[in-house]
């Protein structure tokens, strides 16, 4: 793939962290921006998001993400589940790591406070 520019590629790593295209595209070019319509604005920000080396550099940041998260929540699923079972921790570590598992792995919800 070729080389992005700076401005793709923070576009790019916006978009690929959950950032909006409008919002991506007005963190890169606000300067340039402030004085177009809305409208116009997520126009532009559409048509960067469908260049072919953006949208490819998108598509792979979102896989090493959620390749990371993965990663994450089983290294943490691993160590709390150690803790469960380790007839040395303490009962009330291990109702605790018990508790986080329950919650990782949507066994438990919490109401939403609002």
């Amino acid at each position: 793939m070729h080389k992005l520019t700076t401005k793709q590629e923070i576009f790019a790593q916006a978009i690929a962290t959950g950032m909006s295209q409008l919002d991506a595209y007005l963190l890169v070019f606000s300067s340039s921006s402030d004085d177009l319509e809305p409208e116009l604005v997520a126009n532009k920000a559409a048509a960067f998001a469908r260049k072919s080396r953006v949208l490819a550099r998108i598509e792979m940041l979102k896989e090493e993400i959620a390749t990371q998260s993965s990663r994450s929540k089983q290294e943490s699923s691993a160590r709390l589940w150690a803790i469960a079972t380790d007839d040395n921790e303490r009962t009330c570590d291990i109702i605790a790591a018990i508790r986080v598992l329950n919650v990782m792995h949507g066994f438990v919800s919490y109401p939403k406070v609002q």
